[in-house]
Formats: structure tokens, sequence, C-alpha cells
């Protein structure tokens, strides 16, 4: 192997020279050198207000320095020849001491420029500092967190969720976890249950809520058992018994323990903390596991450095004799004092600590935003993952289609979920990356009817569409701004060596509809929409769709410039750009795209053409308050039954109706919970007496009533006003119509919608203000 002396032989003598200057009494290690190593041993003398002490440390040049910095071994003696086969370490129980005795005590600079080295010099300065502080009784703390656990020999891994962090438990009690896996010999469990104040009852939490979904394979009978510990139960004996669980002791402390090296500081510890009078019922609880085990388990909980709490879990050897006769609390207390002390180190799953890395890089606003997603193909459960991971409250997949294996060579799930639904295989992925955020799945076709779009995004504050299919997209996107929902399409081009992504806020951004009608008119913007697809992509056909190729590499890339859009639109507003075009390969007939690798952005207008976003031609009403209290008068009066009438105003450039007058149902009107019909000759002489002699004034539309507050349009509803619509014989190709909902409860809730020929309805603001024009509260 070379040496990094040989590599380097102008910095050896730097360092050589620095080390004889500043620290002359330290030796060169004559065996080290002739190995073509460096190394020194030797005495670093601290002087303090007790006076003078003399600490023996040895100095090692790692292999791979200057990339890895020279470290500091306390010695309980220095070395009588060389070779240092004879050096033993002094390791103590406090920090910034690794199990084997080196000190760590620099923290590497995270955005340390090349060329910087820590030098020898520097790593005997900092562990001058560190014997000072020892020697005058106090820990070294100098790093932003406590990780105990680090400066510990490892015995094995433990997962606990928020369960373990509830200030509720205190003093101290039992706790759980189940044996997961093993890897490379070390055991690896999960946490299962906790309990306080030595008593199961007294204080209980399990944690099936935060972690039973990340590890399906945790029997179900172990979160069984564990739930019926609140209640007193005892299923875990046979558990225990079969090694399938492990228990142990814990205690609250009130501030930070230092590194553990066995069982007689272990329970130093917390007599120090006042909780000796716990340690004859604590040691009970085990009785069986410290005669029986080989190990017994301990954990204690203490104030982290940020004002939140931390765990420090730790395994005592208790010897291979078994069945051990321990009568008394001594000889309990005698065993645990005589074992070896080894870390099982903590991994914390807490929201806080999942979305720790993005802060500053993710809108807190995330947190409390709610996504659609439709589909969940390669490109879609990249984009749901990517937003689970930002922090999102909540994710709905849908998609209706099943994981077949080869699209595991894409998709962000593997062969394992073969026959799965998309959707549901997608959303057990998401959940091993956030099991905080709250996932649905939608299985069903959502072509098969508007209300099934509508479902799919309903409660949904953004939705993402990567389905790629123009049939489903122009109905999502038909819907969307009929709802008013804010969606982003995103699809690979060209077989993925391109992509498109865009958004449509309703009212502020070209809808797909727009798009379309811009590639139509072949104009500059049309051309620049208008990528062309490679033909040669197409490499078979399944049941009459074309079977694409494209590269994971591709859709992940596009996947994530989709995910990162829409954080940054939550983070900084909804900008002003709302179409992107992305390519990794030149694409020379292209005014965008004849770089690769460039993601270029374009403020697309909406169209003025567009029947599915352009203004309708009514916008809103204004209805006279008396009228409107007619309305919600009959409405009520009606009970569990619908009724309806006519709308008389006139309608104003700015696209306002003004309501001045509103019929009743008449005398032989019907109506049953579903439905309701008129009188019809009552009505139309109710309009032309109300329309006589004053000409500004006529028929503007509908209103009726639903017995329950839900006050959108039904299937009817709108066949009936699109009819009026296109009728010569009503001259009123913009009515209007409002619903009034909850009659028979009495608190109505009032919805307006404006239709018009060859558009969708539309929902629409409506104000009731008095005669006067002024808005009524």
């Amino acid at each position: 192997m070379i040496s990094w002396i040989a590599l380097y032989p102008e910095l050896y003598k730097q360092e050589v020279a620095e080390v004889a200057k500043s620290y002359p009494h330290l030796s060169l290690c004559a065996t080290a050198r002739e190995a073509g190593e460096l190394a020194y041993h030797g005495e670093l003398v601290i002087r303090g207000s007790g006076g003078t002490r003399r600490h023996k440390i040895l100095l090692n040049y790692p292999d791979t320095f200057p990339y890895r910095m020279p470290y500091v071994v306390p010695l309980l003696s220095l070395p009588e020849r060389e070779p240092h086969s004879d050096v033993q370490p002094e390791v103590r129980s406090v920090r910034h001491q690794m199990p084997g005795g080196a000190l760590c005590l620099i923290e590497p600079d995270p955005f340390r420029r090349t060329g910087e080295i820590v030098r020898a010099v520097d790593v005997l300065r900092r562990a001058e500092r560190w014997f000072f502080a020892i020697d005058n009784g106090r820990n070294p703390y100098d790093s932003p967190e406590a990780d105990v656990q680090a400066h510990m020999s490892k015995a094995a891994d433990i997962l606990i969720g928020p369960e373990f962090y509830d200030v509720g438990l205190r003093v101290g009690g039992l706790f759980h976890a189940a044996f997961a896996w093993s890897h490379q010999g070390k055991a690896r469990f999960v946490g299962i249950s906790i309990s306080s104040d030595f008593s199961t009852p007294a204080g209980y939490r399990d944690s099936r809520g935060s972690l039973a979904r990340v590890f399906p394979w945790v029997r179900e009978e172990i979160w069984d058992a564990a739930g019926g510990l609140g209640g007193g139960g005892s299923r875990f004996k046979d558990l225990l018994e079969g090694d399938v669980v492990i228990r142990g002791v814990w205690w609250d402390l009130t501030q930070e323990p230092p590194p553990i090296r066995d069982g007689r500081e272990l329970l130093g510890i917390a007599r120090q903390a006042g909780l000796g009078s716990t340690l004859d019922s604590a040691l009970s609880e085990i009785a069986a596991d410290l005669r029986d085990k080989p190990f017994a388990y301990f954990g204690l909980r203490f104030p982290d450095r940020n004002g939140g709490l931390d765990w420090l879990f730790v395994r005592v050897g208790l010897g291979d004799d078994r069945f051990r006769l321990l009568p008394s609390l001594g000889d309990r207390v005698s065993l645990v004092e005589r074992g070896r002390v080894s870390a099982i180190y903590r991994h914390s799953l807490r929201l806080e600590s999942l979305t720790l890395r993005n802060r500053g890089r993710v809108s807190e606003a995330i947190s409390s935003t709610t996504f659609s997603l439709l589909g969940s193909g390669a490109l879609g459960s990249c984009v749901g993952d990517l937003l689970a991971k930002a922090g999102a409250k909540s994710v709905m997949i849908c998609d209706k289609d099943l994981m077949e294996p080869a699209n595991s060579i894409r998709h962000m799930v593997g062969i394992e979920s073969f026959a799965l639904l998309k959707a549901t295989a997608t959303a057990l992925a998401i959940i091993q990356h956030n099991p905080f955020c709250e996932l649905k799945t939608f299985d069903a076709d959502i072509l098969q009817s508007f209300e099934a779009i509508e479902l799919a995004m309903t409660g949904a504050d953004l939705i993402v569409s990567t389905t790629a299919d123009e049939s489903v997209e122009t109905a999502v996107n038909e819907v969307a701004v009929r709802m008013g929902k804010t969606v982003y399409y995103a699809r690979a081009l060209r077989g993925g060596a391109s992509g498109r992504i865009f958004r449509v806020v309703p009212g502020r951004d070209a809808c797909r509809f727009c798009v379309a009608w811009f590639v139509k008119e072949a104009g500059e913007l049309g051309a620049w929409l208008d990528v062309q697809e490679d033909e040669d992509t197409v490499i078979g056909h399944e049941c009459g769709s074309p079977i694409i190729a494209s590269s994971g590499a591709d859709l992940s890339l596009i996947g994530s410039l989709t995910a990162r859009l829409v954080l940054d639109d939550i983070k900084n507003g909804f900008g002003d750009s709302n179409h992107w075009l992305w390519t990794t390969e030149s694409l020379p007939g292209h005014a965008a795209l004849r770089e690769p690798y460039r993601l270029v952005p374009r403020i697309v207008p909406r169209h003025d053409g567009c029947p599915v976003c352009s203004d309708p031609p009514v916008r809103k009403i204004h209805i006279l308050v008396s009228v409107k209290t007619m309305m919600d008068k009959v409405a009520i009066s009606a009970g569990g039954n619908e009724v309806c009438g006519i709308l008389v105003g006139s309608l104003g450039g700015d696209g306002i109706v003004e309501v001045v007058a509103a019929s009743d149902v008449g005398p032989n009107a019907r109506g049953t919970a579903n439905g309701c019909w008129r009188d019809v000759e009552y009505v139309q002489a109710w309009l032309d007496k109300r329309l006589r002699g004053d000409t500004s004034l006529r028929y503007v539309g509908e209103w009726h009533s639903h017995p329950t507050a839900d006050t959108r349009p039904s299937r009817v509803d709108v066949e009936s006003l699109m009819g009026i619509a296109s009728s010569e014989n009503y001259a009123c190709p913009g009515p209007v119509m409002m619903i009034l909902g909850g009659g028979a409860g009495g608190n109505l809730a009032t919805s307006a919608y404006s239709f018009a020929v060859g558009r969708p309805y539309r929902e629409i603001d409506w104000e009731a203000i008095d005669a006067r024009g002024d808005g009524a509260p």
C-alpha cells in the first residue's frame, strides 16, 4: 500500500517540523516511521487552577491523511518498547471519546474548501482543551447534538416513534421492542410500546398508529399484545420467552448522561437523578430476564439541547450462565453492575426529524397542503413520493391500473408489487418515506363519469395529473376549471428526451383547451407549444395502446422538475410563468429546445375564445334582499321537498345580472325529495305580469332548492339550463341558476351558476343587496 508520506513528502516534512516546534516533548515512533507511517507518543502538560497535570497520549496519522485528520488516544501508560503492542487506551465515561479510546475533537466543516487541512497541531490543541475540561469536572460540550450513543460501542439498533417522546410519560417504566431483522450480525428492533410510573396501566402508549404501516411484516399478534398492555394484558409473556420481543427498563433524567461503559455507571446515573427508590420495582419487572437471558435492556430519556427530548438505549451483558438465583434486590443490582454496556443506537421516527432537512428549501405551508395525484405510473409515483418527502399533509393517489413486473424498470416500486393496484403499491412505498403523510387511494376509472373526476379532486388544494391521456386530461381540465381547482399537467415527450409541465390556475392561466387552440392556430406561440413526437420511440402496441420507449432516468428527471415547480409555487406564490419545456437532447427545429439540459419557462395567456376558461357572459349575480328572503322562506316551508321558480332581472355590461324578482312555485306545483315541477300556467302568468310595461327586465334564469346542503347542480339541472340557453323561446343565451340547500333544517346554503352554449357551466359569485344597491349583511 502506498503511504501518504510517499505521496506527499513536502506535507510530511511540514507536519514533522510543526509537531517538533510546538510539542517538542512528544516522541516520534520509530517503528511507525519504518513502516511508512507517522505516529507520536508522549505527554500533554495541562495547567489549570488545580495545578499541573500530565496526560499520556498516542498521536496517530491515518493512512488517508490529509483527507482524514490525525487523532489522539489517551493512554493508561506510555509504551515501554516499540512496536506499541502494549499500548492500553484510557477510556473514560465522558463525551468525545470513542469506544476504542480515540478522541473525536473536530467536527468537519461541511463547506470546507479543497486544500484546507486539519493538521496534527490543531488536533493536539483541541485535545489540550478536552483534557482541561475533564480535569475540571466538566463535559466538553462543543457540538449542537448530544448523540451520546456515538461515543459508545454499538450492539444493535432500535427505531422509536413519537409515542416514546410523549411528555405525559414520566419517571420511568417499561418499554417493549419487536425484533425486526438482523443486518451484518446486529439486531434491529422496532419500538412497540412504552409505559410509565413502573405500572403498566398508569401510563401507556403503543406505536401501532405510527409504525404498523411502515413495518407490515411485524406480526399482528405483536401489535395486539402491545395494545393489550394498556389494560394489563400479559400476552407478551410467550413472545418474550420466544425472543420475538425484548423488554427493558427506562428512566426519565433531568440532564444529559455521559457515555456509559458498565452497569455500575448506568445504575449510578439513576441514583444521581433521584430515582434510586425505583430500582427495586424496575429490576423486579425484568427479574425473569435477569435470571434467564444473556442481556438486559435499559433506556434513558433526557432533555436534548434544543428544548426537546432524546434517548439513550443500552444493552447490559449478563454473562453466559443461565438460570441465576437472584432472590434479592442486591443480587439483581450486583448482576447489572458487573455487566458491560453497549449502546443500542436510537433512530427516531418523528415528523420534525423527517422534515428537518427540508428547512429553508420547502415552505412550511406544505404541511397543510393536500394533493390529488391523477396517475401513479413511473412519472406520477415519482411526483407523489417527492411531495410526500417534502412534508405534504395528504396525497390522494388515483390510478386504476395494476403493476406489472415490466413496470418496475421505471417505477419507484419493485417487482414484489406485481398484480397490486399501482395506487396501492405507490402508497405503500411512500409510507416508507413519510408515514405521517395521510395517503388515500382511488382505484376507479375517473373517466367513467364527471362525478368520479370531481370525487378524485374534492378536498385537494392542488392536483397533479401525469396520465398523459388526452381524453382524461381534457375532461379533468373542464371539471377543474369549473371547480376552481389548480392543476399541474406533466408528461414525457419524445420517449422522455423532452418533457412538458404546465400549470392551470382557473381564471388566471391558460387552460389545457387554450393550449390546444394555440397549437391549432399555428402561430409563434403555437409553434413553441408544439413539440413534435419521435415516431421511433414507439416499439410496439398493447391492446391498441402504443408502447413507448422511455428511461427511468428521464422520467425521474421530469418528475423531479414537476415536484420542484409545485414546491416553488407553494413557497413563493404562483409566478407568471405557467408553462415549462424540458429537454435532454437538442431539438433543432424547436425555438426553445435547441440546447440540451434546459428548462425553458414561458407565460401562456388565456385564449379569448376558449369555451372552457374564458369569462362567461355572466360573472356575478346581484339579488335584492327581499327577493332572496322570499326564496328562503319558500324553500324552508317545503320541508324535505324541492321547490323551484324563475328569476327576473337585467344583464349589465359588466357581466352582472341584477335579479329584482323571483316567482314562487304556484298552487299546482309538485315537489319531492329528488325533484320539482312548477305550475307552468301560474309561473307564465306571473312572468307576463312582471314584464308588462318594463322593457328593461327579462327572464334571466331559474332558482330551486335541495333538501340537503348539497348545492351542486344535478345532471337534470344542467341539461335543463343548457336547453334554456340554446332555446330561441327563452331568448336567454346565458341563463343563471341559484340553488338553495338544506331548507328542511332552516340553515340555507346558496350557490349560483352561469350557463352558456358551447361551454361548461361555471359557479359564480352572488350578493344580496338592498334596493339602493348596497350589499346586505
